[in-house]
């Protein structure tokens, strides 16, 4: 922001804050893709995305991408369900 002075009074917080709110979902297939935003902004802001029923949706793919990536079980399971289950969890209660 530093770098935009006009900004500055538009956006109370930093770039960086508002994109440690933001979910991203594993649809790109690509694990280096995928690495970096897990390396970036961690696994808790990653869910599974699959683009299914669109035509180029593929379950089977977006699950193998997902176990292909080599995290602790734990991290797995977050992002095959459990981060979406805590985030609809949000939703319904509020936070």
């Amino acid at each position: 922001m530093a770098d935009y002075p006009e900004i500055q009074n538009l956006l109370p917080a930093p770039p960086s804050h508002y994109l440690a709110r933001v979910y991203y979902d594993t649809v790109a297939f690509d694990p280096g893709a995928l690495r970096f935003v897990h390396g970036a902004m961690g696994v808790e802001r990653l869910l599974l995305g699959s683009d299914y029923p669109h035509q180029i949706g593929d379950m089977d793919r977006a699950l193998a991408t997902v176990r292909g990536l080599g995290l602790a079980p734990g991290e797995t399971g977050r992002i095959l369900g459990g981060n979406a289950q805590q985030l609809l969890a949000t939703v319904r209660t509020g936070p």
